[in-house]
């Protein structure tokens, strides 16, 4: 394409020079090999010829037939014609960017079943809300029953204990504060690509805004472990910053570290750069952990806003009827299913788009689908909790995370079946160990952000619903 020249252009342009809009590629093999000329190899100008032949009828007509065994020496060659085009420098990409029919039809059935899967999900929690929960609250609210104990069954007996601690809750603060960072960090991420502020025209910028809005979003990782603190009535916040500025981010460097180390070891250009792994400490060192502990700060310094909303906790805790053990982890992995059955199809086209170098640029169609997955996330937690309070269960905080966290254990053993069946038997070690080491990073930051969205949705549910009823 000849470049348009304004007359107000510095630069010296000349008549002659063009822009490159696109090209196409035509591989080709073909043996170079000759019995008559020196070193075996033809001449430069019998070179020209058999490429000039290959080229006119389309197919190679000496093709190179590799030897199994000993070695055997290979030339390659390349030839380029240039061809004037219509196509203007501002709309290069368009045929990159522009969807196909049958693109729009499977983003089409994939956003129409998302959206029926939550509608199916919201139905059926509007049951459980408007039919169950509101006729047992309208009981306890019934001034006229003279035996109040009657009454007193499922979920309103562990009223004294739905706000006791859990165990391990340390561990699910800090998954649930960063959790709830990355949920902030997706929602700006993915609006500004949808907007247009992160083409995929540019290479690479979407991981750059990535690592860079990371750090600037720890502020309310801290603000979120702080805030937890209150709720579970500890002492101090200082020990949950720090463990929230170093176990999410020091996952995340000790697999890139160690990725990038085979790489290196193998001369793979592909590895990071040394300054490139200093910078990145320092944004994590300096930059993202001060701003946790300011968030946690912030959070924890408000000290009638937690404790507001806690109930009453009884000294000894209430016995819990023995339950089958299916209603463990086997109920949260069915109750994964869900949010992972929401993003299943796009996730196929963001795979394509990481190991494959497609183009993904229906950042729209996907901050839609994101919006479906908070809301399934949410009610999935919400059901499962309920289900597990009205069998007397008052252990409701991990299963409301891992009721929805668990669909990132889904989406990593799709990611390992989505290896096998792009290598087709072809593995090797370095690939595998990267490939494997990245989808672990990606499901697990996929598990911790529905997972603090479920323990979100499932606290407030909570919290209404025991606020609504009257305590002795």
């Amino acid at each position: 394409n000849s470049p348009a020249v304004s007359a107000s252009d510095s630069l010296s342009i000349s008549e002659n020079m063009y822009r490159i809009v696109g090209f196409h590629a035509q591989p080709y093999s073909i043996d170079y090999s000759s019995d008559t000329s020196a070193g075996g190899v033809m001449s430069p100008s019998e070179i020209q010829e058999l490429c000039a032949a290959t080229e006119s009828s389309g197919t190679s007509t000496k093709p190179l037939i590799l030897k199994r065994n000993g070695q055997q020496s290979v030339t390659y060659t390349y030839s380029v014609k240039f061809e004037r085009s219509d196509i203007t420098w501002s709309t290069r990409w368009d045929a990159l960017m522009t969807v196909t029919p049958q693109q729009r039809r499977v983003q089409l059935l994939a956003l129409g079943n998302s959206i029926l899967l939550g509608l199916l999900l919201t139905g059926a929690l509007a049951l459980i809300l408007l039919r169950t929960l509101r006729k047992d609250m309208q009981r306890y609210a019934d001034q006229s029953e003279g035996d109040d104990a009657l009454f007193e069954t499922g979920w309103k007996l562990v009223a004294g204990d739905v706000f006791r601690p859990p165990v391990m809750w340390p561990i699910l603060t800090i998954s649930c504060a960063t959790g709830a960072q990355l949920c902030v960090l997706v929602v700006v991420t993915l609006i500004l690509a949808a907007v247009g502020f992160l083409s995929p025209v540019y290479r690479g910028a979407l991981l750059s805004s990535l690592l860079v809005f990371f750090p600037l979003t720890s502020g309310i990782a801290g603000f979120v472990a702080a805030r937890m603190v209150r709720v579970f009535q500890a002492t101090t916040w200082k020990g949950m910053a720090l463990g929230t500025a170093l176990a999410y981010p020091g996952l995340v460097v000790a697999i890139f570290l160690l990725t990038n180390l085979m790489l290196w070891s193998r001369g793979s250009v592909s590895a990071t750069p040394f300054f490139t792994i200093l910078l990145l400490l320092f944004l994590w060192l300096c930059v993202s952990a001060p701003l946790v502990f300011v968030g946690a700060r912030i959070g924890f310094g408000d000290k009638a806003g937690a404790n507001a909303v806690v109930g009453r906790v009884n000294q000894v805790p209430r016995q819990i009827p023995r339950a089958s053990p299916m209603l463990g982890f086997p109920l949260y992995l069915v109750a994964g299913a869900m949010p992972f059955g929401v993003v299943c199809v796009e996730l196929l086209f963001v795979l394509n788009s990481i190991w494959q170098n497609e183009y993904y640029y229906m950042f729209g169609m996907l901050l839609i689908v994101f919006g479906i997955l908070v809301v399934t996330a949410g009610e999935t937690s919400v059901a499962v909790v309920y289900f597990k309070l009205i069998l007397e269960d008052y252990r409701w905080w991990w299963p409301a995370f891992l009721s929805s966290a668990s669909s990132g254990v889904l989406m990593f053993v799709y990611s390992l079946y989505y290896y096998v069946s792009l290598r087709h038997e072809q593995f090797y070690f370095v690939s595998t160990v990267l490939y494997v080491g990245y989808m672990f990073v990606i499901s697990v930051s996929f598990a911790l952000t529905v997972g603090s969205i479920g323990t979100a949705a499932a606290y407030i549910f909570v919290v209404k619903l025991y606020d609504a009823i009257r305590f002795d």
